[in-house]
């Protein structure tokens, strides 16, 4: 099978990845170059309100996803929490929640987006090859504490959130703290300027030069150089 895929991906006329951190694996699996273009996202149907008194996962419920750490962080530390998703943890996980702890399973986008606008923060405390839901709490005007691994590097901003290095509850745990620490100042205009990095108009922008030519500068490679580029 691996000598098959290997053959199969020499037969690939150009990659192209959807991080920096896919775009390493390409390199490091096949030896061979890609070209990063995020993913969009649909920046218009998220807002921003007042925070309650919550923080928010959004996630498939799988366990490399580590929300089981999540759960546990904070059944510990009774801070409130609510889990927007569906998959095979989720009644290992509701088992394990405390009173503080609601899974809500699957919700329509409407109240999602609603539980996107008042949470006081994303928890991403999984790896991700890039990771849609820190870019959609940026576009609520919401921080984002996370792993500090993966896709989350690349799309949420050191102004953006609090990363944390080990995947340990402990961890987790101080990393809410320091976001507590920190919570004043965040402003949310500043996240949802961010998030338009990641709009549909950027990534039409980023495809099209692939699509017709198969290949992009090499500077447009840099992250940095999709700032400024939104042309809603």
């Amino acid at each position: 099978m691996r000598l098959w895929d290997y053959a199969s991906a020499a037969r690939v006329d150009y990659f192209v990845a959807n991080s920096r951190n896919v775009q390493n694996r390409i390199r490091k699996t096949y030896r061979r170059d890609s070209q990063v273009v995020y993913p969009p996202v649909e920046l218009d149907s998220f807002y921003w309100k007042p925070p309650d008194d919550y923080f928010l996962v959004v996630s498939g419920l799988v366990p490399y996803k580590r929300i089981d750490s999540a759960v546990r962080a904070f059944t510990r530390s009774g801070r409130r929490l609510i889990v927007v998703g569906d998959g095979p943890e989720y009644r290992r996980l509701k088992a394990a929640a405390g009173s503080n702890v609601t899974l809500l399973g699957r919700v329509p986008d409407g109240d999602l987006h609603d539980l996107y606008a008042r949470c006081r923060a994303l928890v991403l405390p999984g790896e991700e090859d890039f990771g849609l839901t820190p870019v959609e709490a940026l576009a609520s005007g919401k921080p984002v504490i996370a792993l500090g691994r993966g896709g989350a590097l690349e799309t949420v901003p050191q102004s953006g959130g609090v990363f944390y290095e080990t995947p340990s509850d402990d961890c987790l745990e101080a990393a809410i703290g320091r976001f507590e620490a920190l919570e004043p100042g965040f402003r949310p205009t500043a996240l949802q300027a961010h998030a338009r990095r990641f709009s549909p108009g950027v990534f039409a922008s980023r495809m099209m030069p692939i699509l017709d030519e198969g290949i992009l500068p090499d500077a447009d490679l840099h992250p940095a150089a999709y700032s400024g580029s939104e042309n809603r």
